[in-house]
């Protein structure tokens, strides 16, 4: 038994190496999905499929692609492109959903909704104080969860009542406006962020400093990301 979980801490290991620089886009009107790669300051793109258009995808720990489109959000099939309708969300407008390590996701608007794949259960926590909605992703990081806002804000949201979410960074001096952030796990106390924006530009976000540095130019307009283990992030408890 103890050779067992010695095997699975290190292939859970090897797997968070590989993915440690690659993420997952959607992006542009088109529905394109594919991976983006950051290596030493450079970004190669790799179209995987043309779907539907979505508004953010995420991953799942069972290794499946959800997806959000609006009101509606979607099992997407990764090899094929072919999407399965789930939930209907009442009020619409969802662009940013998100993924924790129990398989709940989180998805957001003006307000945050969360959704069991499992039992189908989908909750509305609540609205977001005036002027925080979602602009485009949410991403988990160090057990708490983010959101990329409208007016190029980084907000941290407090799921147990949205209405106490708060900013804590104001990006809007970039004259770029922020769609899409990603969390890529190292361990709750080590992971890299990036976001993208409007102009097309990938950026990695120091929390620390609350800066964003560009990386690279991309060459589709990103509206957001998700990496394969970013709902690691979500459970601190969790020590790699």
């Amino acid at each position: 038994m103890k050779k067992y979980i010695l095997l699975s801490i290190l292939l859970l290991v090897l797997q968070i190496k590989l993915f440690s620089q690659t993420f997952y886009y959607n992006g542009d009107f088109e529905g394109n999905i594919g991976t983006i790669t950051v290596n030493n300051g450079t970004c190669s793109f790799n179209q995987i499929l043309t779907s539907q258009y979505f508004t953010d995808i995420a991953f799942h720990p069972n290794g499946k692609l959800y997806a959000c489109l609006y009101s509606n959000l979607y099992e997407v099939d990764i090899s094929t492109g072919v999407q399965n309708l789930l939930a209907v969300i009442p009020n619409g407008g969802i662009t940013g959903l998100v993924c924790n390590n129990s398989g709940l996701l989180y998805a957001a608007s003006s307000e945050l909704y969360s959704y069991n794949p499992v039992s189908g259960q989908l909750i509305n926590h609540g609205l977001f104080p005036t002027g925080i909605y979602s602009a485009g992703d949410l991403t988990f990081r160090k057990g708490k969860l983010y959101m990329a806002s409208g007016g190029s804000k980084i907000v941290e949201v407090n799921i147990a009542n949205p209405g106490l979410s708060t900013v804590v960074f104001d990006f809007s001096a970039l004259n770029d406006a922020i769609y899409g952030i990603v969390n890529i796990p190292v361990s709750c106390d080590s992971s890299v962020t990036y976001a993208s924006g409007y102009k097309n530009i990938i950026y990695q976000l120091d929390f620390n400093l609350g800066i964003l540095t560009p990386i690279c130019n991309s060459s589709v307009n990103i509206s957001g990301a998700t990496s394969p283990l970013e709902f690691l992030s979500s459970d601190c408890s969790l020590t790699l």
